[in-house]
């Protein structure tokens, strides 16, 4: 069985498409999305209207978790700057079943596919905005206290890697909408479970950053 782990989309319409088609073409059975599926560009619905059909395995990223804290703290005043009025955008031209949708995502998953189980968060099994990394000592926590056979993480927008100690493997599974990963090209990974053992492989894919530009110009959004 394959399973596409997929994180921070970041609306990137038309690199979540070819990430699909490139999935599709490996016969991947399932898929999990570990959040940041919206903000940075201005294809929310479309973004989330797509992983709603694709699969329920979803988890809440920091981003969303933005958009719901502000409906909370509206008057704050981190919300003034430029930055926290671009995210404020993004939920005022997000239908409202979305919001819904969001709002109800859990901020993590343990899974079981044939024999392997696999937990799925966005930052760290300890906060969905804490950044993890290999040879660090919070990784030496996780690795101690991870319970699964398999860890899969985003949010830190590194390349995709992944490290087994003690029959137990911890993934980055890539960034695939924001391309700030020292590669500029999206990135998933894929695990193939079979009688309880699992394969990773990270699949690197490149899409029409053109066609991408001519939509978001399309696009009349106002901050």
């Amino acid at each position: 069985m394959k399973i596409a782990v997929l994180s921070d989309i970041h609306s990137n319409i038309v690199a979540l498409e070819e990430v699909l088609k490139d999935a599709k073409a490996q016969n991947v059975d399932e898929y999990i999305v570990l959040g940041d599926i919206i903000t940075d560009l201005p294809f929310t619905d479309e973004v989330i209207d797509k992983i709603i059909e694709l699969t329920p395995y979803v988890i809440k990223g920091n981003r969303e978790a933005y958009l719901l804290t502000y409906e909370n703290t509206k008057e704050d005043d981190k919300w003034k700057t430029l930055q926290a009025k671009s995210v404020v955008c993004y939920l005022n031209y997000t239908r409202q079943d979305n919001i819904e949708y969001m709002r109800n995502l859990p901020e993590n998953l343990v899974l079981e596919f044939e024999g392997v189980k696999i937990k799925a968060v966005h930052g760290s099994p300890y906060d969905v905005a804490e950044l993890l990394y290999f040879d660090t000592p919070l990784m030496d926590k996780v690795f101690n206290e991870l319970e699964e056979d398999i860890l899969v993480y985003g949010h830190n927008h590194i390349p995709a890697n992944h490290e087994v100690r003690n029959g137990k493997i911890v993934a980055q599974v890539g960034t695939l909408g924001m391309h700030n990963n020292g590669i500029g090209k999206p990135q998933y990974t894929i695990i193939t479970c079979e009688n309880g053992k699992a394969s990773l492989e990270v699949r690197t894919i490149d899409y029409d950053k053109e066609e991408l530009k001519k939509r978001i110009q399309k696009r009349r959004w106002v901050i």
